[in-house]
């Protein structure tokens, strides 16, 4: 894996970013790649495995290779062209589609919120 970088159109270092900064700066390379060529991203967030993988099956992008190297994740992903939107059922409004958007948002955060120590909500509430 390590043995051609070259042959990545872009190299994304993410270490020491914390989540979402890794997400969002992988979004912005792969907006500047062309179809088909690959950004190889490593970032030390505990999460990016998890963020990496819905952030592809979420733009259509391809993860074409993962490994787990001395506390680092290296992500070789390869830009696809944008998936189509997902239609709504003949059956549902703009608005239920919005509040579909808005729980599953919602419970996103919750489930963040959930898994914070003490200490971190204590830094949350004095600012």
């Amino acid at each position: 894996m390590h043995s051609s970088r070259q042959n990545y159109a872009a190299t994304l270092d993410a270490s020491g970013l914390h989540c979402p900064q890794p997400i969002i700066n992988c979004k912005a390379m792969l907006a500047l790649l062309d179809e088909g060529e690959i950004l190889y991203m490593i970032a030390t967030d505990r999460d990016a495995l998890r963020e990496i993988r819905q952030l592809v099956r979420h733009t259509g992008n391809r993860l074409c290779g993962y490994h787990f190297i001395d506390g680092k994740h290296h992500f070789q992903i390869e830009k696809r062209s944008p998936r189509p939107r997902r239609r709504l059922s003949p059956h549902s409004t703009p608005v239920q589609a919005d509040i579909s958007g808005c729980l599953h948002f919602g419970f996103r955060l919750l489930h963040r919120l959930l898994s914070l120590s003490p200490a971190q909500i204590q830094t949350i509430e004095g600012n």
